[in-house]
């Protein structure tokens, strides 16, 4: 059961929103760093990526179609999310 989002997940992507604004982009949306803080939350549980799974654990809170369209019709700017993503991370560790 997965109804709340990891704290340290949601920490991640508040940063990287922030980083993905210095880089030109626009901020996550509310719904977009939901979706992307519950993803990343179930993957950390769960070990994987699959939809079917994560609706099953968030108890109809998301459903399957749902976390599908917000990953391929949402209007995230992927690439200059995985660049801060990476940056963020690096950071954290400390790696220059």
């Amino acid at each position: 059961m997965l109804l709340q989002k990891l704290r340290l997940a949601d920490e991640f992507i508040s940063s990287i929103s922030a980083q993905m604004y210095v880089f030109g982009g626009r901020k996550l949306t509310k719904k977009q760093r939901t979706f992307i803080g519950f993803c990343i939350s179930a993957m950390v549980l769960m070990g994987g990526l699959n939809f079917a799974a994560f609706a099953s654990a968030s108890l109809g809170l998301f459903s399957e179609g749902a976390l599908s369209w917000m990953l391929h019709k949402s209007k995230i700017e992927w690439s200059i999310l995985l660049r801060s993503a990476v940056l963020q991370a690096l950071s954290v560790h400390k790696i220059n």
